[in-house]
């Protein structure tokens, strides 16, 4: 995913976003979403920072595969059920909160969700990322990802806890 702005003054900003995730274990084996909105930084000091984002959006997803058994007849018969490629229009909220523990290490908070008539997507980030040099951090995060409309045999819920190592160009924090 990715978003790209343009900052009216230094508190507000118009943003254009984009999201695909392929998950093979998820209730959707793809999402695609394009978005465009308004953003607001709220709060903004040395050592925190605090922004919401909205707006109208476009989603297509793909529902996972299932099988479904018929146990009306002898012998029972399982059929593989590919639903279709949904597609609707969404309103996307973000909110991101990001906070200097110490000169080297930061807590970064982001609540996603996507809602529309059909499915609505919720996804919460939270991480701990500790810089080694200025391009360079360790980072821990735990995710959890929320779809309202499943397939049989799949969960709401999704979650995923991941350790990375963090590089960001020009040496910004």
């Amino acid at each position: 995913g990715g978003s790209i702005g343009y900052k009216f003054n230094p508190r507000a900003y118009v943003i254009g976003a984009a999201r695909y995730d392929h998950d093979d274990f998820a209730p959707n084996r793809w999402q695609q979403v394009a978005s465009i909105g308004f953003g607001y930084i709220l709060l903004k000091d040395a050592r925190q920072e605090l922004s919401f984002e909205a707006g109208p959006g476009y989603k297509r997803y793909q529902p996972q595969t299932y099988f479904e058994v018929d146990t009306s007849v002898t012998p029972a018969v399982t059929t593989m059920v590919k639903p279709p490629v949904q597609d609707e229009v969404i309103g996307r909220g973000l909110i991101n909160y990001k906070l200097a523990l110490t000169d080297s290490t930061s807590l970064q908070e982001t609540f996603l969700a996507e809602v529309g008539g059909e499915n609505k997507y919720y996804q919460n980030d939270i991480g701990l990322a500790v810089a080694m040099t200025k391009t360079l951090a360790l980072k821990i995060a735990y995710e959890n990802r929320y779809n309202s409309n499943i397939v049989p045999g799949t969960k709401h819920l999704d979650s995923l806890f991941t350790t990375n190592l963090v590089y960001s160009f020009g040496g910004a924090k």
